[in-house]
């Protein structure tokens, strides 16, 4: 962070030293705050760091193209001859996951709306752009409610069976009978009906 920290401080003084920047606001580690709604938030990094720059003018912005750039020959030459300036939308950050480069789609849901019927919706869009041929070789991974599902799922279904072969085990012991037991264990399968009914009844999902 202290390296970053003085690489942005570095920049910062190099740009407020041209006459055409008004004024320069870094950031260390962060993107800029929510109030500036204008510039997309990036997530935390010890290695990154944001520049808000004003300039006099549009021209101004142009001309960054005549900034001088040393290079490994020890000479300076201008930006326009060895790279191409202009505006377009990009990640602000690199972000990988396991070595993978990873751009991280975020949504929020609507009041009233259920994430199971939304995920199903989103599913579909996915789908549908993945299979054009220029998104060959892009995996795509669902987090929020359908990620912590797929995760903690197998793990209430481990328990689920632990906890119903104790049961039984109990079941046995109380009643002598396998028989018994078997017919105890298969009544609370009537609890399902019940359930189900009231899911129906109230209207949830």
């Amino acid at each position: 962070m202290r390296q970053t920290a003085a690489v942005c401080d570095s920049m910062r003084h190099l740009l407020m030293n041209d006459d055409r920047v008004l004024s320069v606001t870094s950031f260390v580690g962060t993107s800029s705050p929510r109030f500036n709604s204008g510039y997309s938030p990036n997530m935390p990094s010890k290695n990154y760091g944001q520049f808000i720059v004003n300039t006099k003018s549009n021209e101004a912005t142009q001309e960054v193209e005549n900034t001088y750039i040393p290079t490994a020959a020890g000479e300076a030459v201008p930006l326009r001859q060895i790279a191409t300036v202009s505006a377009d939308w990009r990640e602000g950050q690199i972000n990988r996951r396991n070595g993978v480069f990873t751009v991280t789609v975020r949504a929020d849901l609507k009041r009233g709306e259920n994430a199971n019927t939304v995920q199903v919706k989103v599913s579909k869009i996915v789908d549908e752009v993945k299979s054009k041929p220029e998104y060959n070789g892009v995996n795509i991974a669902y987090g929020g409610l359908a990620g912590s599902d797929s995760e903690t799922t197998p793990r209430i279904f481990s328990a689920l069976m632990i906890a119903v072969f104790i049961i039984y085990l109990i079941l046995v012991f109380h009643y002598k009978k396998i028989s018994l037991a078997n017919l105890t264990l298969a009544s609370t399968a009537l609890c399902l009906f019940g359930a189900a009914f009231g899911i129906w009844i109230t209207g949830h999902e």
